[in-house]
């Protein structure tokens, strides 16, 4: 635990470092983009909520008298695209603006008012079911509640660097729906007891203790990790009106109406999206693995004394259980070697797709060839084939999900 704590402080304090020194070469361009005030203003910073990778690197919240800026230690190069494509299809922004670094990002801060009349709420989940749709075509995933604001009636994708993904679909219960996005879950894991993280319908959210785990189909939309004595927190991906949340099983047709509509317009722009998207070889998706609950689950399990105390004799077994479970893809067991190196280090493993191919590339810079059958935008170009059935089945599983009975906070 010591060991614990002292690397969290060291890496703390070098990410801090860091940001100062980024904060202070592009002031200027902050200026020019956001107006941002003289770095001599009264003011404050905190470490926002985040994964630490590489090396404990985190968000971070800068406050300067009113004004109020995210900075991430990472780009992608996601967000510009995201809503350049939603330019393309007459679609509302998804994501704040965002000045891209290529090393790090400046973004927007989005508040999370709330709204100014109950029957705004519409908008909210109007705009979910087109963002839902987004995240359909464009294989993003990862979509929990964390990853979303709603600020009075519009909704902001803030966390979008697991988009355009390549989906092991050759599971023989594979099934590709919207489940695979996040947004929505399926409602047999929720009622099981698993968790439920989905941005759309989640009012609460639960902290993990990752006590007890359960590493069972990770590599599956069916993933079992059991959340143990949490606590329930107002969460900011829900409309709020006078203070209490606004639940969405009211707005089911909402949230169907704009699947549907934005459905048809990426449909009618399939051919202009894909090239888009290939042309824009700076983008840096990161690949979604395993889950980082599921990582903080074996972190928790290294430091606890039982291990930690004789990690030498004990960390094979441990590995073996928890990264070598059955329903992990075979193609995984390539990459425990990192992952291992990662979480001895109580960090988040994290990896790297370029669209255009089909290698895996690790937070080392480390190259996987042939990790995927084909490339993640050829398998996205497949996908916009999908058809009036497609749209059908996926209104009844929206219906579906959306009809379990949540409690609210």
């Amino acid at each position: 635990m010591d060991t614990l704590s002292l690397n969290i402080c060291a890496s703390t304090i070098s990410n801090i470092n860091n940001f100062l020194k980024r904060l202070s070469s592009d002031h200027t361009l902050l200026i020019d983009s956001f107006n941002c005030p003289p770095l001599n203003s009264p003011g404050k910073l905190a470490t926002a909520a985040g994964d630490r990778h590489n090396n404990g690197e985190q968000p971070v919240i800068l406050t300067l008298g009113k004004f109020k800026i995210v900075y991430k230690p990472r780009d992608s190069g996601i967000e510009n695209t995201l809503n350049n494509i939603c330019d393309i299809i007459n679609l509302r922004k998804v994501c704040p603006k965002t000045l891209s670094m290529g090393t790090h990002l400046w973004q927007r801060f989005i508040e999370n008012r709330e709204l100014a009349s109950k029957n705004d709420a519409k908008d909210v989940y109007r705009k979910y079911g087109n963002i839902l749709a987004l995240v359909d075509f464009l294989n993003i995933n990862d979509c929990h509640f964390d990853n979303f604001i709603v600020d009075a009636n519009n909704v902001w994708l803030i966390d979008p660097e697991t988009s355009f993904q390549y989906f092991f679909d050759d599971g023989e219960n594979f099934e590709r729906s919207i489940y695979q996005t996040g947004l929505l879950q399926n409602p047999d894991v929720v009622i099981n007891g698993l968790g439920h993280t989905s941005a759309l319908t989640a009012v609460t959210s639960f902290f993990q203790s990752f006590t007890y785990p359960y590493a069972i189909n990770d590599a599956t939309e069916n993933i079992q990790v059991r959340y143990e004595r949490g606590f329930s927190r107002r969460t900011q991906n829900y409309p709020h009106y006078k203070g209490q949340p606004v639940p969405s099983r009211e707005y089911i047709p909402d949230v169907i109406e704009g699947y549907a509509d934005t459905f048809i317009k990426l449909k009618k722009n399939h051919s202009d999206i894909v090239e888009y998207i290939k042309i824009h070889i700076n983008i840096k998706p990161r690949y979604l693995v395993r889950t980082t609950a599921y990582y903080l689950l074996v972190i928790n399990k290294i430091i606890s004394p039982n291990i930690s105390l004789n990690i030498e004799e004990k960390l094979p077994i441990l590995i073996d259980d928890f990264l070598r479970y059955p329903g992990a893809h075979p193609k995984f067991s390539d990459l425990i070697s990192y992952e291992t190196d990662c979480l001895l280090k109580y960090d988040i493993p994290i990896f790297h797709i370029d669209v255009n191919s089909r290698s895996l590339f690790d937070g080392n810079l480390n190259e996987f060839p042939d990790f995927f059958p084909i490339t993640p935008i050829e398998q996205i170009d497949k996908y916009f084939s999908r058809n009036e059935e497609y749209l059908q089945r996926q209104q009844e599983l929206i219906s579906r999900s959306m009809n379990i009975v949540y409690d609210a906070a």
